[in-house]
C-alpha cells in the first residue's frame, strides 16, 4: 500500500465562506463522497480525508464539486443574520426598503407548502466584507433618514 494522502477539510472553508456556517451539511457531504469512493477514509476528529488510492488533486476536485453545490445555495434569513451580525428586525426592515436584496423564494413542503425568503450568496458575502455600510445603515435608521445606500 502506498503512503497515505491527506486532504484537510478546513482548507475549503477559506475558499468558500458559505461552508463555514453549513458545517454539518459539509460533514454529511464529505462522508457521502467517501462512501462512494470506497478507498477513502473520513477522519471526523481531525476533519480530514485519508486515502492511499486516489491522487490528492483528483480527490480535491471531486470534493470541490460536492461542496460547491452547498456553497452556492442561497442563504436563509437565519444564515443572513448570522453572517452579517444583524438582528432579524434589521434584516426585515432592510429587505422591505430594498437595501438588502432578496434572492428569491424557496418552497418547502412540510404538510403544506411554505415559501421562505432567500438571499443571494454573492450579495450577502459582499455586504459581510463591507461592515461600514451596515454601520451606516444603522446610523441612518437611528437618525430617521430614509437613505437607500
Amino acid at each position: 500500500m502506498d503512503a497515505l494522502s491527506t486532504i484537510e477539510i478546513d482548507s475549503f472553508y477559506g475558499k468558500m465562506p458559505a461552508l463555514a456556517i453549513r458545517r454539518a451539511e459539509v460533514k454529511r457531504s464529505v462522508k457521502k463522497v467517501c462512501r462512494k469512493l470506497h478507498a477513502t477514509e473520513y477522519d471526523a476528529a481531525q476533519n480530514r480525508i485519508l486515502t492511499a488510492y486516489y491522487d490528492t488533486a483528483e480527490l480535491e476536485y471531486i470534493l470541490l464539486g460536492a461542496l460547491k453545490v452547498i456553497a452556492k445555495r442561497p442563504y436563509s434569513a437565519k444564515e443572513v443574520c448570522m453572517i452579517l451580525g444583524i438582528t432579524n428586525r434589521e434584516r426585515l426592515r432592510w429587505t422591505k426598503d430594498g437595501r438588502l436584496k432578496r434572492g428569491g423564494n424557496e418552497i418547502i413542503k412540510r404538510g403544506q407548502k411554505i415559501a421562505v425568503i432567500t438571499y443571494n450568496t454573492n450579495t450577502v458575502e459582499a455586504l459581510a466584507k463591507d461592515q461600514k455600510l451596515i454601520e451606516k445603515w444603522r446610523i441612518n435608521d437611528k437618525s430617521g433618514h430614509k437613505s437607500k445606500y
